[in-house]
């Protein structure tokens, strides 16, 4: 598993590799932070919307597309009202069936 950093699109002509998009409501990115890095309400959210702008201007300034476009993507999943497991689980669904899916293109 490679996360972030651009790794749907330096990665996107190997075969076999899925390419997911994970987002969650903006409170929930929130409360994440503000338990991972223990800061304020207001803290984590001028995080958030730090880390947004970052990753904005990493992608267009690399790869001179938008990380939002979901075209760049094999699955694009809303965590928002999932458990994690079920999360997990469609992205292991979605890895077998294109791998299957690869298998029977190389023959």
């Amino acid at each position: 598993v490679i996360s972030g950093r651009g790794s749907n699109m330096i990665l996107k002509e190997v075969p076999s590799v899925l390419h997911v998009s994970l987002l969650a409501p903006l409170d929930r990115r929130i409360d994440t932070i503000i338990r991972r890095e223990h800061l304020s309400k207001e803290e984590a959210t001028k995080f958030v919307a730090h880390m947004e702008k970052a990753r904005d201007a990493y992608f267009k300034k690399f790869f001179g597309v938008s990380p939002d476009d979901p075209t760049l993507y094999h699955l694009v999943v809303n965590e928002g009202g999932m458990s994690l497991k079920t999360v997990a689980e469609i992205i292991a669904h979605a890895a077998r069936d294109l791998e299957s899916a690869e298998s029977v293109k190389t023959g």
